[in-house]
């Protein structure tokens, strides 16, 4: 399966660039950069492959047997094409992940199927300062899982994260930002999503879900996005501070996490066989900030997380 999509791509990728005659090459933007003669269309190929080495013992056991544990890892392997069509108003972008990591649990809700698809989106800015986003992708949850794991400042996203985040879903969202006086930016963002998280292929089984966000920036915007990037590389000559909150609701979710984590099945008969699915409203809160100042940064979350129905043990 990975070879055939490599090869799809690569496929696609050379044929662009034979029918376009225009390609521009610069390290660190992106493997491959493509603008058509009359910039009506551009797209960029990213390749990017994270390692990880964990290792661990216990230092308090002094029977001289070796306990300790080790393992090597591809933690991280992708492909992201990205670009626009038509216009710069109109962007597209498509990120696949090849390790078993960014695959992630596969059942009969995924068709069985590698959930090899991390985003597939299209963002349309319609209309002045309002951006319109349909496909799959992160939600506006917590900061730090929107920060992409190229950027981030340590190997691996918090506790918190992996406990809250509400990360990917297929959905629409509607971003719009404004500016008052001459730098205080604020930014506002709604998400209506299908609430089971990526890659879904079969009917819905809960309601809906929805997210709100609110951004403000006291000091105006960070120099190169830097307030998703988790270390200030750019190192800012100003103080630069954002600070967000976000409300998740999902409805009727059937997962013990939102979107996320296992899903709340019973058995009436006890045969081992799904007879159907818990459900309950799931309600989460996030609060979170960045602050960068001439190459210090500083980034801090928090999350609540409160359900409906918290005991199954009796069926409504």
């Amino acid at each position: 399966m990975y070879k055939v999509v490599i090869v799809v791509l690569l496929s696609t990728i050379s044929q662009v660039i034979y029918a376009q005659n225009k390609v521009l090459n610069s390290f660190g933007k992106g493997f491959v950069n493509v603008i058509s003669q009359d910039s009506s269309f551009s797209m960029k190929l990213g390749l990017r492959v994270q390692t990880l080495y964990t290792g661990s013992w216990n230092i308090n056991d002094t029977s001289g047997i070796d306990n300790g544990v080790s393992n090597f890892s591809i933690r991280r392997a992708r492909i992201k094409l990205d670009g626009h069509v038509f216009s710069p108003k109109l962007e597209y972008k498509i990120e696949i992940g090849l390790s078993n990591r960014d695959i992630g649990k596969v059942d009969e809700r995924t068709g069985y199927a590698p959930r090899m698809m991390l985003d597939a989106i299209v963002k349309w800015n319609f209309y002045k300062n309002f951006t319109l986003w349909a496909g799959q992708t992160k939600l506006p949850g917590n900061r730090e899982r929107v920060v992409s794991s190229a950027n981030m400042q340590l190997v691996d996203r918090s506790l918190l994260n992996s406990e809250f985040n509400i990360d990917r879903d297929i959905g629409f969202q509607l971003r719009h930002h404004f500016t008052i006086g001459k730098q205080f930016l604020i930014r506002e963002i709604f998400a209506f999503s299908q609430g089971e998280g990526r890659s879904i292929v079969q009917d819905n089984l809960g309601g809906f879900q929805y997210t709100g966000r609110l951004e403000f920036l006291p000091f105006g915007a960070f120099t190169k996005g830097g307030d998703y990037v988790g270390s200030d590389l750019v190192r800012e000559e100003k103080p630069k501070l954002a600070i967000g909150v976000s409300y998740d609701l999902n409805n009727n979710a059937v997962k013990d996490r939102s979107n996320q984590g296992s899903y709340m099945t019973y058995d009436l008969d006890k045969d081992g066989d799904i007879d159907g699915y818990f459900k309950t409203d799931i309600s989460t809160i996030f609060a979170d900030l960045m602050f960068d100042y001439k190459g210090f940064s500083l980034m801090s979350e928090y999350a609540y997380r409160d359900a409906k129905q918290r005991d199954f043990s009796v069926m409504n």
